[in-house]
């Protein structure tokens, strides 16, 4: 089998997406590679779900906040 190596576009700062977040921190319906494309998409004007991304990125209004939910870690001596 032959090794293919490709070029790592340095100017696309979008390749965030795909390598900062690791594949077992999301659910299973989610795609690094997937929400990678349909970013791509919406700046090339063609997403098929620009309202979703626009209220996810584009919104300017920095009063809305959400407040993480505090949890326990029970642990023991063996884990």
């Amino acid at each position: 089998m032959s090794k293919v190596q490709r070029r790592v576009k340095k100017e696309d700062f979008s390749r965030i997406l795909l390598t900062e977040t690791s594949s077992y921190d999301v659910p299973v319906t989610f795609s690094n590679a997937g929400f990678y494309w349909h970013w791509k998409k919406y700046n090339e004007g063609l997403s098929f779900f620009p309202e979703i991304i626009k209220s996810l990125f584009d919104e300017k209004d920095l009063t809305k906040f959400t407040i993480p939910l505090s949890y326990k870690i029970r642990k023991d001596i063996s884990s």
